[in-house]
């Protein structure tokens, strides 16, 4: 899969392309639908297949580039566009891009039904369609929910991360090293890995969820704490999992935690033996659920 920056052409063959265009900051489940499809039409034609992406942000995304890479790995593209969002990048006019298209040999085009470009968005599905072989295809839902990034942010934002997997196809999950923390897990008899969050990454919302932890490949169930601890006052956000039937030394290695769904906020306590109780009462609801969600 070879990288390259628009508007840059070198590196692209002769050979005829198809190429499916958009941000995929997410990579839901409509967009692999649109994978799939341009993956078909490539290997129906003999086409080369290409993907348009954007690259991360500083803070605030779903995965990073990598990330986004390995998934678009499996639908075998030749190309990947990155398309990074600068002023200059943004200037080109609806037939600058087209032009741009054509010099690289692209014949067919796959869109999201909403699919705009060009200076002031001044292109969309119904231009493309006039210059290439363009296939549209039309929002998908769960539900009353339409698949997109913006409602997968929504769903994080209001904690929906049943509805957030239903739309994307898997779990929510971040990965990092793990911290050597103050020890207060094992002070009140639930011990903690305290994990690194990605600067990158969307931020959770505070609360309590039920979670997966994937180590040394490994999936254990969790429990995950995203909060400022509020019994003891601190500012920093900790991201803090408890591990059913683990008790490895972990510090400095890199894990997966999961999010599954949220059970309840955090809560301010009065004293520390009812922060305890509450702790116990957590674990107990947590053997709980997860012994549901076998069977």
């Amino acid at each position: 899969m070879k990288e390259i920056f628009f508007p840059k052409i070198e590196g692209y063959s002769k050979n005829k392309k198809v190429f499916v265009l958009g941000k995929f900051e997410s990579i839901h489940l409509a967009h692999r639908k649109l994978l799939e499809i341009a993956k078909e039409i490539a290997n129906k034609n003999n086409y080369e297949l290409g993907i348009m992406i954007f690259p991360e942000r500083e803070k605030g995304n779903f995965y990073s580039l990598e990330e986004r890479k390995k998934f678009l790995k499996e639908y075998n593209p030749k190309y990947l566009m990155i398309f990074s969002p600068s002023t200059k990048n943004f200037s080109y006019s609806k037939n600058d891009f087209d032009n741009w298209l054509k010099k690289i040999n692209v014949v067919n085009l796959v869109v999201g039904y909403d699919f705009a470009y060009g200076k002031n968005k001044e292109g969309n599905t119904k231009s493309l369609s006039i210059e290439f072989d363009t296939k549209i295809v039309e929002k998908e839902n769960i539900g009353s929910f339409v698949i997109s990034s913006n409602n997968l942010k929504k769903a994080i934002e209001n904690s929906d991360f049943v509805l957030y997997k239903e739309m994307i196809g898997h779990y929510f999950f971040y990965n990092g090293i793990v911290l050597k923390g103050k020890g207060m897990g094992s002070k009140l008899s639930m011990p903690t890995i305290n994990v690194l969050y990605p600067k990158y990454k969307i931020d959770l919302p505070y609360g309590i969820y039920y979670s997966y932890v994937i180590y040394n490949g490994r999936r254990y169930e969790s429990l995950t704490s995203v909060s400022n601890n509020p019994t003891f006052n601190e500012k920093e956000t900790a991201y803090e999992t408890y591990i059913y039937n683990f008790s490895e030394y972990i510090y400095g290695e890199n894990v997966y935690v999961e999010i599954i769904e949220k059970f309840r906020d955090p809560i301010k306590f009065d004293t520390i033996d009812l922060l305890i109780k509450q702790l116990k009462k957590d674990k107990n609801e947590g053997k709980r659920y997860f012994q549901q969600k076998k069977g």
